[in-house]
């Protein structure tokens, strides 16, 4: 998860480098540029979004085989 955020700030510092020294991309080459910035936060935030589900389902999981208040015995 932590590498697709490094990724996608590494494509924006490359495209602001190269805008930066006067390199004009075409329309292709900063098309390109966005699709992957946006699939890698798009990654980020889908891979964000599981890690939350599965840590809330695993909590239920546990509270449901473990209740806080056990049956008093008779």
């Amino acid at each position: 998860m932590i590498g697709l955020f490094i990724l996608a700030d590494l494509l924006i510092l490359s495209a602001r480098n190269l805008a930066l020294r006067g390199v004009r991309l075409d329309m292709d080459e900063a098309k390109n540029l966005q699709w992957f910035n946006e699939m890698g936060l798009g990654l980020l935030a889908g891979a964000g979004v599981l890690w939350m589900v599965l840590i809330f389902w695993k909590k239920k999981q546990r509270e449901d085989r473990w209740p806080l208040d056990p049956p008093k015995r008779k």
